[in-house]
């Protein structure tokens, strides 16, 4: 009887012991794509102030463009030429905060799925709590209903 009482209780602990490493997996996976997460939301606010950059030496590029044309045909900046300048570079302004308000909508979305992850990894972790509890509880059950413990 105390032989099958051993193997009962090592078949126990074997059964923990493995419920304990697929927790710390599981723990290792979401630890991951947390930093994952963190890096691709740099990635996103690198590519915002490129996209940010290119974008305004662009507008730059036309104004100056618009500037030389109407220096070139002997215009001067005042009326129109100037009304078309404040066009161009209020367009390029709304472009800007539009490339920008992207990139925020990015990474909100990545704060929002790591915020999904750590949901989901707080609830793996209350399983696995349960799935070990359930396992002590059933061992001791087997081992009463067995007769060990009396």
């Amino acid at each position: 009887m105390c032989i099958s009482a051993a193997i009962m209780a090592a078949g126990t602990v074997l059964t923990l012991s493995q419920q304990e490493t697929e927790l710390q997996t599981a723990e290792n996976a979401m630890n991951y794509n947390l930093a994952l997460a963190d890096q691709n939301k740099i990635m996103i606010d690198d590519q915002t102030e490129f996209a940010v950059g290119r974008h305004v030496d662009s507008v730059q590029r036309v104004l100056g463009s618009q500037r030389a044309g109407y220096g070139a045909a002997g215009v001067t900046m005042e009326g129109t030429p100037t009304n078309v300048a404040i066009d161009s570079a209020t367009q390029g302004e709304i472009d800007r905060l539009a490339i920008k308000y992207g990139g925020e909508v990015k990474q909100a979305n990545v704060d929002s799925q790591k915020a999904t992850t750590r949901f989901k990894g707080q609830s793996i972790e209350a399983q696995g709590e349960l799935a070990m509890m359930q396992t002590v509880l059933g061992g001791a059950d087997k081992a009463e209903k067995g007769g060990y413990f009396n």
